[in-house]
């Protein structure tokens, strides 16, 4: 027999909560890497800035934190173009609201 909708319901929200923790965490690696990236490009409080271009050191870190940041939004995409939709499904059925997901470039900071 296939799970009931409560269950279904119940597994979308373990995904969503299971990729809500993991941006979290990622979301604190990628703002200590950026900053100390930026403090070394342009200086800071207890670093002074460089006037010579980016080291290769740096452009690696530079690349990987770019690309952490890329897989971070891919994983929050999958979690609003997957388990979002699938929720709706189950809400509506129960005749409950839908979760509204706003989206990028959207909201009272870009009007």
């Amino acid at each position: 027999a296939s799970p009931g909708p409560l269950a279904v319901a119940d597994s979308l929200l373990q995904e969503a909560r299971s990729a809500s923790r993991s941006l979290g965490r990622r979301n604190a690696d990628l703002r200590g890497w950026w900053r100390g990236l930026i403090g070394e490009f342009d200086g800071g409080p207890s670093v002074i800035g460089s006037m010579t271009p980016p080291s290769d050191s740096q452009r690696d870190r530079l690349s990987w934190t770019l690309s952490s940041f890329q897989e971070a939004v891919e994983e929050l995409d999958a979690v609003i173009g997957n388990v979002v939709p699938e929720l709706n499904r189950i809400l509506e059925a129960a005749g409950m609201d839908r979760v509204e997901v706003p989206s990028r470039g959207s909201g009272p900071d870009w009007e």
